[in-house]
């Protein structure tokens, strides 16, 4: 009688099955494990070129047949791998001489895998080409190692007579066969056959082979192509299986996906345990072999169970995934695989194998995991809220005591009172620096921060950077030194305002570390890129004779918020935000931070920046003299109006315009603002944006959309520094004045806000 579990059936399974003894030699190992294992013909542990898992798996097994005990774990087969897999293995109960290793991958990644795993088996099969007598033209790297042949010493040859004996087991002319079967493979695209092969040194080999024909420049028929797998130790395994009735039972009953194969009328003709367990935990039914697979499912899917086991019946694979509510009406989620199971003589389908498994906790877990996620990124748009609303509550008392700190400094004659006001305007700034670095940081995460590429002449942008540090040099007593490469060209195209913010930082931290000796830049070229004339790449070198850092320190001082362990604060001060900003702020601009230093010897930052453009145009000198021609027009007789509902604000912007025939008017909102402009028609209005009533867009938009007020320029004063916030500013106001206001920045707003307006009357 037929045994009812087919051999074929566990090669379309879609879990790794092994059996093998106590030494580890595989007496059965199935399709699906060798791909794992990524070896095709792998017939022991000690062939495992996994050394980590192999390790493991060793050590597990003597620990099972020691113990009796089975066994299951989940690990990769390399350290470091992201891939997950089950293992589960179980003593063989009858003869306790071998052990079922169950397979699964449980990782997120199965598709990636099986396309790895199918290029990797194409890697690792034999290629031959035949012409239409049957020598040998072709014959790859992989074939040599498996038939034992160097490449010359078969081309030429016969293929029967090299791999294929001359007569069969029956005494048949193999030449003739041969010739015939290429002959009619001539007229298919695909012919697979398995045949007995020899290697050079006389040992049988099964291999599968796939063949189709090849053919000349006239189309005509010329031979095949053939792409061989050995599967010899495959064959022997299905041999040994098929004696080992009570090995099948055991990969059924000890699985944790339910099996079930089901006929053409959906009588069941197998089942393993699982799928009692399931049985009973959706239906509370037992089930039995010979019974009707409809009888064992909720009413709600039996049609579609039939029209899938039809589906399967004509050669489909299906997959589906279910939810169900068991017997104790709990959410049960399940996987559903219906395979066809083929005859092994007639090769026509005469079961369906149906494997289900119970996912609801990996369904839980992925609902976990995007609940996590959710929340994440919730928590990142709260923290960005939350530093656009801190830092615009900072700025605006910032605004107060830099502008009156600013003017009280230009006011004041006493120079005791003069110190402390510079004082406060250096801790205000310095305030406000920090305030800055945080928002950058947090640009740079969320990924809003654009680098705003401009000509830039390199000498004059050194000779700026340097000038804010001569007072802090003179006052250490440092050697300072600049070296600019003569081939370096002059204009390169660079965002002025990053580069600028890594300079600063790098050399004012060379600064702040040095109490004596030296600090040098020396900003060279390298051929990093040679080959396009028109880009270069620049290496940035800060080097100093400072404190040093120490070896375990380096690795970590570009993360944000740390600092070099045993840093004297109260001496240094820092947050620990200014290299970590620098160093995405070089990678945002196709470059990185390098660092060499030796603790009391010194430091050596290296910025390497690839791929800089070479600029032909100035735009720099055009904007420098566009900016001088705006400074060019007066406020002189103007009429400002000034909208803020806080008093000292405006009494603030007023203060600036001190000594200036200028007339101010003023409103405390934005609908106040509106009935004053009707009245008074100013030249140009300063305008706070966050108001009571009517806030500083919607007034300004009224007016832009009235025909009396639309020609007066509008200027937007406003703490907040988003980036999407000063998009929609620039979009609708005629000028923008960050807070906390400097007379350098209101007068050029003014200036060039006036100077368009006269433009456009004109």
């Amino acid at each position: 009688m037929e045994s009812p579990y087919p051999k074929e059936l566990f090669d379309k399974l879609e879990t790794g099955i092994i059996f093998l003894n106590q030494e580890g030699d595989f007496l059965y190992i199935n399709r699906v494990a060798k791909q794992y294992f990524q070896n095709e013909s792998i017939t022991s542990l000690k062939q495992l070129n996994f050394p980590y898992i192999q390790e493991k798996l060793v050590h597990k097994i003597e620990k099972v047949f020691l113990n009796k005990r089975n066994m299951e774990f989940e690990d990769r087969l390399e350290e470091r791998s992201q891939i997950w897999f089950q293992f589960f293995l179980k003593l063989i109960s009858d003869t306790e001489d071998y052990i079922l290793l169950e397979i699964k991958e449980i990782s997120p990644y199965k598709y990636v895998v099986r396309k790895y795993n199918e290029l990797a088996g194409l890697a690792s099969s034999a290629i031959l080409k035949l012409n239409r007598r049957g020598d040998i033209i072709f014959f790859n790297e992989f074939a040599e190692t498996l038939f034992e042949y160097k490449r010359e010493e078969v081309l030429g040859r016969n293929v029967v007579g090299t791999i294929i004996n001359e007569h069969d087991s029956n005494g048949r002319d193999m030449r003739e066969m041969v010739r015939l079967f290429i002959e009619s493979v001539g007229d298919h695209y695909n012919v697979p056959n398995i045949s007995e092969n020899v290697t050079k040194s006389g040992n049988t080999l099964i291999i599968r082979w796939h063949n189709r024909p090849i053919y000349d420049h006239m189309g005509r028929h010329a031979g095949i192509i053939s792409v061989g797998t050995n599967i010899t130790e495959e064959i022997k395994t299905q041999n040994a299986l098929k004696k080992n009735e009570s090995i099948l039972r055991a990969l059924f009953d000890s699985s944790y996906i339910a099996y079930l194969l089901v006929d053409k009328n959906y009588k069941i003709l197998t089942f393993n345990r699982k799928t009692k367990e399931y049985a009973l935990l959706l239906m509370g039914q037992k089930v039995e072999i010979g019974s009707s697979i409809l009888d064992h499912v909720p009413d709600s899917i039996a049609n579609e169970v039939k029209t899938n086991c039809a589906r399967v019946f004509n050669g489909e694979m299906i997959s589906v995934d279910r939810m169900f509510l068991d017997t104790n009406n709990i959410e049960q989620y399940f996987s559903i695989q219906y395979i066809p199971v083929y005859q092994a003589d007639t090769k026509e389908v005469f079961a369906v194998s149906l494997n289900i498994e119970n996912v609801t906790e990996k369904k839980e877990y992925e609902k976990k995991l995007r609940e996590a996620k959710e929340t994440a990124e919730a928590a990142n748009r709260t923290k960005s809220e939350f530093l656009a609303s801190i830092s615009h509550e900072i700025r605006t008392p910032l605004n107060a005591i830099l502008g009156y700190s600013e003017i009280l400094h230009e006011q004041l004659s006493q120079s005791n009172y003069h110190s402390f006001i510079s004082v406060i305007l250096k801790n205000g700034k310095s305030l406000l620096s920090l305030i800055d670095d945080i928002l950058d940081l947090s640009k740079i995460e969320a990924g809003k921060l654009y680098i705003n590429y401009a000509p830039l002449k390199i000498h004059s942008f050194f000779d700026d950077v340097i000038c804010m540090f001569e007072q802090r040099i003179k006052e250490k007593k440092l050697e300072f030194t600049i070296e600019i490469e003569n081939t370096i060209p002059s204009l390169l195209l660079l965002d002025e305002v990053r580069l600028r913010q890594i300079m600063v930082n790098l050399i004012g931290n060379a600064i702040k570390f040095t109490e004596k000796g030296f600090v040098k830049i020396l900003i060279t070229q390298i051929n990093l890129n040679i080959s396009q004339s028109n880009h270069v790449d620049l290496s940035i070198t800060v080097q100093d004779s400072g404190k040093g850092i120490r070896l375990e320190d380096q690795s970590h001082i570009f993360e944000a918020f740390k600092q070099a362990e045993g840093q004297d604060y109260t001496k240094y001060g820092g947050t620990g935000l200014g290299l970590a900003i620098s160093c995405k702020l070089a990678e945002m601009m196709n470059g990185a931070i390098t660092v060499q230093s030796v603790p009391e010897e010194g430091s050596t930052f290296t910025v390497i920046l690839g791929n800089v453009k070479v600029s032909s145009e100035d735009q720099g000198s055009a904007e420098r003299k566009e900016k001088e021609e705006e400074m060019l027009y007066h406020i002189d007789g103007k009429k400002i109006l000034i909208v803020d509902d806080l008093d000292f604000n405006r009494e603030l912007l007023k203060l600036y315009f001190n000594g200036e025939n200028v007339v101010i008017v003023e409103a405390a909102d934005g609908s106040e603002a509106i009935e004053v402009a009707k009245k008074e028609k100013p030249d140009i209005i300063l305008t706070d944006l966050i108001m009571p009533k009517l806030d500083g867009y919607q007034a300004t938009q009224l007016m832009k959309d009235s025909e009396d007020l639309k020609h007066i320029p509008i200027i937007a004063v406003t703490a907040s520094v988003m980036k999407e916030t000063e998009k929609k500013i620039r979009n609708l106001f005629d000028g923008l004045i960050i807070k906390p206001i400097s007379r350098e920045n209101l007068n050029s707003e003014l200036a060039h806000a006036l100077n368009k307006k006269t433009s456009m009357v004109g």
